[in-house]
C-alpha cells in the first residue's frame, strides 16, 4: 500500500515538472533509473529534452539527434534525442564516451587545417592517405597478436583512447609504404606524415600515423632485427618516421607515450612524448599527445615548405613553428574554441612578430632590423635522447632561420622603417647561447652554411621568397637562452650601397618542452 501511495505521489508532478528535475545533471544512467519509476515516468524521461545536452557532452552530437555511422539512421536522418542516444549507447561507440568526442573533435581539426590548404598537393595527399577507422573486430584481433608479441596476457586490452584514435582513421596509407621508394611519387609521399618533420644535416624525420596493423609489423620487425631503436618490453610503435630516424612508441598498459631514442648515444631513457598519466586508470596520454598536435595545426603553428631548401621532393610540414603557440607549452582549457570546427569563430591573423615582449619556447623570434626580417625557430632533437651531467639536463636542439626583406607595404604595417637599398647580401654570423648557470658559448663565423644569401625586397602583393636555412647545437644545457645577429652589407658584397649592418636575431629559449612533436 505504501508502494502506491509513493507511486502516485510521484505521478503527482507534471511533465513539465519532471524535465526540470532530469534537466539539473542527471546523467543518462540517471536517467534510466528514473524511468524505472512507473509508466507516466517512463514517459517524461523519453521525451526529456535533456537528452540533447546529454547527447552532446556524451558522443559530441550536436545539432539534429541522429544515430552513430554504419547504422540505418545516420548521417541527417532526424530522431528523438532518447532514441538517438540509445542507437549510440548501444553501439560499438558507445564504450568511448567522452574520449570518443575528443578524438572526434581533434580529428575534425586535423582534416579542416588540410582541407584548408588550397592548391597545396602535400596537403591533399596527406588528406587522402587518412584511412578509414577500423573496425572494433579488426582492431580485437590485432591486439590479441599485440599482446602474444608482448608476452602479456591475454586479458590485456590496448588503451580506450588509442582505440578512439583508430576507429576515426586507421594510420596513414602513403604510396612509399607501397612502392617503397622505386618512383619517384613514391619518394615524394614518404614526406608526406600526417606529424611532420624536418631536415638537419644528414638527419631526415618525417613521422607518420601507423595503422594498428602496421604498429605491429614494425614493432615485429623491430624486435626481431636487434633494432638500435629503443624499445621496452611492453611498447609498440604507433608512429614513425619513413627510415625510422624518429619514433613514437606507446606503452600499452598505460597509455604513455614516449619518443624512442637511438641506442649508442646513451640516454638515460626513452623521453616523454606528453605528460604521463598520473592517475590510476586514467590511460589517455596518446590522445592528450594527439588533442596537443591537432590544437597546433588548427592554430597555424607549423607550415609546409621544403624540409630541405631546394629540393622539392622533400616539401612536407616542417615542424619549426611559423607562429607562437597561442596555448603556451601546454593544452588549453577545453572550453577554448577550436578555430576551424567551430565555424561561429574567425580566423585570427598569423602574426610576423611577438606582440608581448615574451620570449618564445623553441620559436619562432623574429625581428626586422632596417628591412631584413630574420626569424629562428627549433626542434629538441628527442630522438638523441636526454642525458644528465650532474645536476643539468643536457640534449640536442636543431634550429631553423629564415632570412627576407618584407615588402614596403609589410613594413609600413608593421610600422617598421625600410632598408637603405632594395637588396642586401649576408657576410658573417654571430651568435650567443646562454645557459641556466650563466655560461656563454659564443660562434662566429662567415657565412652561413656556406653561403651569402642575397635577399630582394618582395614587390607589394608578391610572394615571399625566404632564405632557409638548417642547423643544430651540440648537447645544450636546458635551460639556455639563444640569440645573436647577422652582418648584412646593402646591395651585395661585391657593390656594397652602404655600411653594415647587424640583423638581430631575438631570443629564444631552448628547453624540454611538455609535448614532444
Amino acid at each position: 500500500m505504501a508502494e502506491e501511495d509513493d507511486a502516485a505521489a510521484a505521478d503527482a508532478l507534471s511533465a513539465s515538472d519532471l524535465h526540470f528535475v532530469f534537466a539539473c545533471g542527471l546523467s543518462a544512467s540517471d536517467l534510466a533509473t528514473c524511468a524505472l519509476v512507473s509508466k507516466f515516468w517512463r514517459h517524461a524521461v523519453q521525451s526529456a529534452p535533456c537528452w540533447r545536452s546529454i547527447l552532446s557532452s556524451d558522443y559530441g552530437i550536436v545539432g539534429a539527434p541522429h544515430g552513430p555511422p554504419s547504422t540505418e539512421t545516420e548521417g541527417d536522418v532526424p530522431l528523438a534525442p532518447c532514441t538517438a542516444y540509445g542507437l549510440w549507447a548501444r553501439s560499438d561507440y558507445g564504450k568511448f564516451g567522452a574520449t570518443w568526442m575528443r578524438a572526434g573533435r581533434a580529428w575534425k581539426a586535423v582534416e579542416a587545417f588540410l582541407d584548408a590548404q588550397e592548391g597545396n598537393d602535400v596537403a591533399r595527399s596527406m588528406r587522402e592517405s587518412l584511412c578509414a577507422g577500423a573496425t572494433e573486430e579488426h582492431i580485437d584481433t590485432v591486439e590479441a597478436q599485440i599482446m602474444t608479441l608482448l608476452g602479456l596476457d591475454a586479458s590485456t586490452k590496448l588503451p580506450v583512447a588509442y582505440r578512439a584514435i583508430l576507429r576515426h582513421h586507421d594510420g596513414q596509407d602513403l604510396l612509399f609504404d607501397r612502392e617503397r621508394g622505386r618512383t619517384e611519387a613514391s619518394i615524394r609521399t614518404a614526406f608526406h606524415g600526417l606529424f611532420g618533420g624536418y631536415i638537419v644535416y644528414d638527419h631526415c624525420v618525417n613521422v607518420r600515423l601507423y595503422s594498428i596493423q602496421q604498429a605491429l609489423d614494425t614493432t615485429t620487425w623491430l624486435r626481431n632485427q636487434g633494432s638500435p631503436v629503443s624499445l621496452h618490453d611492453t611498447h609498440i610503435v604507433i608512429a614513425a618516421s619513413f627510415n625510422f630516424s624518429k619514433c613514437f612508441t606507446m606503452d600499452v598498459c598505460t597509455g604513455n607515450i614516449y619518443c624512442a631514442t637511438v641506442m649508442g648515444n646513451e640516454p638515460d631513457d626513452s623521453v616523454p612524448a606528453c605528460p604521463v598519466s598520473e592517475k590510476d586508470g586514467e590511460h589517455d596520454a596518446v590522445l592528450r599527445w594527439f588533442e596537443h598536435y591537432a590544437r597546433l595545426v588548427d592554430a597555424d603553428v607549423y607550415d609546409f615548405e621544403e624540409l630541405q631548401a631546394g629540393e622539392d621532393v622533400t616539401k612536407g610540414l616542417s615542424l619549426f613553428p611559423v607562429r607562437e603557440s597561442p596555448f603556451g607549452t601546454d593544452l588549453p582549457a577545453w572550453s577554448a574554441p577550436w578555430r576551424r570546427v567551430d565555424a561561429s569563430v574567425a580566423p585570427t591573423p598569423r602574426p610576423v612578430a611577438p606582440t608581448d615582449g615574451s620570449i618564445p619556447l623553441l620559436g619562432p623570434s623574429i625581428a626586422i632590423t632596417q628591412g631584413v626580417r630574420v626569424a629562428c625557430a627549433a626542434v629538441m632533437l628527442a630522438e638523441h635522447g636526454i642525458r644528465r651531467n650532474g645536476d643539468r639536463v643536457v640534449c640536442g636542439f636543431a634550429y631553423s632561420v629564415r632570412y627576407d626583406m618584407p615588402s614596403m607595404h609589410e613594413l609600413r604595417t608593421l610600422g617598421c622603417a625600410p632598408g637603405s637599398a632594395a637588396d642586401a647580401q649576408l657576410d658573417s654570423r654571430h651568435w650567443l647561447f646562454t645557459d641556466g648557470a650563466g655560461k656563454v658559448n659564443e660562434v662566429r663565423g662567415k657565412a652561413v652554411i656556406g653561403l651569402h644569401p642575397h635577399l630582394q625586397q618582395a614587390a607589394d602583393g608578391a610572394a615571399r621568397n625566404p632564405f632557409v636555412y638548417q642547423s643544430q647545437t651540440g648537447p645544450t644545457v636546458v635551460t639556455t637562452h639563444m640569440r645573436g645577429g647577422f652582418d648584412f652589407v646593402p646591395g651585395t658584397l661585391q657593390r656594397p650601397m652602404g655600411p653594415t649592418f647587424y640583423a638581430r636575431c631575438n631570443e629564444l629559449v631552448l628547453d624540454v618542452p611538455r609535448y614532444v612533436r
